[in-house]
């Protein structure tokens, strides 16, 4: 993980490599209000396919942990071209 600084925006970077493809993310740090951070997240997937990701994130500040996630992520592999689009709301129960 690799900390820098957007203009006045703390953001961190991620690296992960699986199954001959290799992610990067970059989470940026849009807001933070009522004990909660938003990040907006972008990357890049190289490898075996190649694609781009892009979405955001909040993150309860208290605990750590995530209340809810927005990703989409597009890759091209062998000819065909897949969209994912994810919608996550973590709540403890």
């Amino acid at each position: 993980i690799l900390n820098e600084v957007y203009g006045d925006a703390m953001a961190w970077t991620s690296e992960n490599e699986n199954q001959g493809m290799k992610m990067i993310t970059t989470y940026v740090v849009s807001s933070i209000a009522d004990g909660i951070v938003t990040l907006d997240v972008s990357g890049e997937v190289s490898g075996a396919g190649t694609g781009s990701i892009k979405g955001k994130t909040q993150v309860d500040i208290s605990s750590g942990v995530p209340t809810s996630a927005m990703l989409e992520v597009t890759i091209s592999a062998q000819g065909m071209d897949i969209t994912v689009t994810t919608n996550t709301i973590m709540t403890k129960i």
